[in-house]
């Protein structure tokens, strides 16, 4: 992204009954990691309150004043001026929308898939349709980078993400 600077982005999701959601969000680009909870955010370990991003910019990215809709609070990170990361909070859960340009985000790979054609790729450049596989593939590895203040369970190499129990489903 903007140039060749590295961007990471994870998510930590919880399980409710028979589905999960997604519960934290961080994004690292460059040297900056931005961090996401549902009452509060992070930047390089620093908390702040929605009222401090009047402007907060950064060499790598610029994080636009909080919106409000309704009961969602929708923080935008400005990578270029073709490209975002949308994070929007509703209550306990977050939602993260990308929106990159084919100039920032051609060359990227990860659990969104192939650019062009949204294929399912693993690590290793194979075509993978089973999406219980295929999201295990992406799960962040012991010799990642680690962008959450703390660390939780499961993390790799001690434990697999979890998934809903068959009684959890019904």
């Amino acid at each position: 992204v903007n140039g060749g600077v590295p961007l990471d982005l994870h998510v930590r999701t919880t399980i409710r009954g028979h589905y999960s959601y997604i519960e934290s969000a961080a994004m690292k680009v460059g040297n900056t990691v931005f961090q996401l909870d549902t009452d509060k955010f992070f930047v390089n370990g620093e908390e702040f309150d929605d009222s401090s991003i009047l402007s907060l910019a950064f060499d790598e990215f610029t994080v636009e004043p909080v919106k409000t809709e309704g009961v969602a609070k929708i923080y935008t990170v400005v990578l270029t001026d073709l490209s975002t990361i949308k994070f929007k909070v509703i209550k306990n859960f977050i939602s993260v929308a990308v929106s990159g340009h084919e100039n920032d985000f051609a060359e990227s790979w990860g659990l969104l898939g192939d650019y062009y054609t949204g294929d399912a790729l693993g690590r290793d450049g194979r075509l993978m349709d089973n999406f219980i596989e295929y999201g295990m593939e992406w799960q962040v590895n012991a010799d990642e980078p680690k962008l959450f203040q703390e660390n939780r369970a499961p993390q790799l190499p001690e434990a697999r993400c979890i998934m809903p129990t068959e009684t959890s489903m019904s």
